[in-house]
């Protein structure tokens, strides 16, 4: 009789992208220096569920530290590019409005 096994759950970095709401810059960066641990298989990176889990806690126990590159994924919101080009835009009418410049 064998032991029962627990599915294999994969994700790939996209997947995990959209989960996690981190960038593909930061997933790589995190696998790259070994605190993600991925398997590559040709150009394809997997990350097992466990990996996922273990590096999720991992960034909840450093968090209180302000030099962390890894934080919780949960405590950001996701804004799109547009919303930032908005919030910008925003900002400098008020700064210029504070400077008293007339508004473009």
């Amino acid at each position: 009789m064998t032991p029962a096994t627990k599915p294999l759950r994969l994700y790939t970095l996209p997947e995990l992208e959209e989960l996690t709401g981190v960038s593909r810059d930061t997933l790589d960066r995190e696998i790259r220096d070994g605190r993600l641990k991925a398997t590559r298989v040709r150009s394809r990176v997997f990350i097992r569920q466990e990996n996922l889990e273990s590096w999720v806690f991992a960034c909840e126990e450093a968090s209180d530290t302000p030099s962390t590159i890894c934080r919780v994924p949960s405590r950001f919101r996701i804004v799109s590019k547009e919303e930032r080009l908005a919030q910008a835009r925003e900002l400098r009418v008020r700064a210029r409005g504070l400077a008293g410049e007339p508004g473009r």
